[in-house]
């Protein structure tokens, strides 16, 4: 099975298990300007984090209202990867940098990245309810065997895989989405609509409309100065937006009942100004020529 291949660890994290180290990843203060340009996947920390932001979320997405953003993200392929998301329970920045570096050092690897969209995640990578606290203990010990600290990384390896086989599949199900007729589309987000209900113990008083919202063409297409792993992050921070609303779901003046409890509360928003969208997606400054007075002769 994958998991038992010593290639899936990521070197960061073999060589911790197998020193018997610390296995986080090392964190380094970000430069100024970092996010002025697009991530740099040799450092997944420099991938913009805008999932706390709505307006420069929706920006990043290309839209130019939160409405569309709130929209989007009740449509199933994002609904659908969000319960599988959520119930990992993942709260951490520290998930989606391992996560990337799972993408980004395996991406060549023949085969490998269709391996772990095509594999059972749950068989593959199995995730025990007791592993947070075995997590939680280690890290609050001061001496582990490095056999424990060779299980630790394994675990974490298993919530990195997981996460990037939602990733995969989300991207696979937008193309899906894109191509699916209006009614398909309509039932499949009602249906998840209901099961995110379930979900989170709230009623959702939104029906989607057959028109459906506004996913243009491309909305999730690369800048020629863009890796892949962008893509995968603007998946990450959606999901990420999702959950964050979903907090405290229950309460009548919580983001959720503000977003997406009823039809008006995802009409409603804000509109995006040019300053939240990412320096490097702003449509670049036109030069106005220099008109000179004509030569009197």
């Amino acid at each position: 099975m994958l998991r038992q291949t010593p290639k899936m660890e990521s070197r960061a994290l073999r060589q911790a298990a197998q020193n018997g180290q610390n296995t986080e990843e090392p964190k380094t203060p970000l430069p100024p300007g970092v996010n002025d340009v697009p991530g740099n996947p040799n450092r997944p920390a420099t991938f913009l984090s805008v999932e706390h932001d709505e307006q420069k979320l929706a920006a990043y997405l290309g839209f130019h209202h939160t409405s569309h953003l709130r929209k989007l993200a009740l449509t199933w392929p994002v609904t659908q990867a969000f319960l599988k998301f959520d119930r990992l329970n993942l709260h951490t920045d520290d998930a989606k940098e391992g996560t990337f570096y799972v993408l980004r050092d395996f991406e060549n690897t023949r085969g490998f990245l269709w391996r772990i969209y095509s594999v059972n995640p749950s068989l593959e990578w199995p995730i025990r309810k007791e592993d947070r606290a075995l997590e939680d203990r280690a890290s609050r010990a001061k001496d582990l065997s490095r056999e424990e600290f060779r299980r630790q990384a394994t675990r974490k390896l298993h919530r990195y895989a997981r996460i990037a086989h939602i990733l995969l599949h989300m991207g696979a199900d937008f193309v899906t989405y894109g191509r699916n007729d209006a009614i398909n589309n309509w039932t499949e987000n009602e249906f998840h609509k209901l099961a995110l209900q379930n979900h989170l113990g709230v009623d959702i008083r939104y029906t989607s409309t057959l028109s459906g919202p506004p996913i243009r063409p491309g909305i999730f297409e690369l800048r020629a100065d863009e890796d892949h792993l962008e893509k995968c992050n603007k998946f990450y921070n959606l999901l990420r937006y999702l959950q964050l609303s979903a907090e405290k779901c229950k309460e009548s003046d919580s983001l959720w009942s503000k977003r997406f409890q009823t039809s008006d509360a995802v009409m409603d928003g804000q509109a995006v100004e040019l300053e939240h969208v990412p320096k490097w997606m702003r449509p670049a400054p036109q030069v106005r020529p220099i008109v000179l007075p004509p030569v009197v002769a």
